[in-house]
């Protein structure tokens, strides 16, 4: 763990802790991501990222709908990241 950031600490212990669920409020959208993706690599996990331009980022179907697109990584069987932003 002495390879982390404190942000990518932060994320690794609310994992750790699992929650299913994590909530940053940043001003820094690209480190956060970063850190989120490098914290996933560790963990041989993919990144979904959801915009409201492009929905789910190489993820199938159209899911420019929040709504949709949430209730599509709830059910999807990809044990993944969904980061909304």
């Amino acid at each position: 763990m002495e390879n982390y950031n404190r942000l990518e600490k932060e994320v690794l212990y609310s994992l750790e802790g699992s929650s299913p669920l994590i909530y940053l409020n940043t001003a820094e959208e690209k480190r956060a991501l970063r850190a989120i993706q490098n914290v996933a690599a560790n963990f041989a996990k993919k990144v979904f990222l959801w915009t409201c331009s492009k929905g789910l980022e190489n993820f199938p179907g159209d899911t420019k709908n929040p709504v949709i697109a949430v209730k599509a990584a709830i059910s999807s069987d990809d044990n993944a990241f969904y980061v909304f932003s």
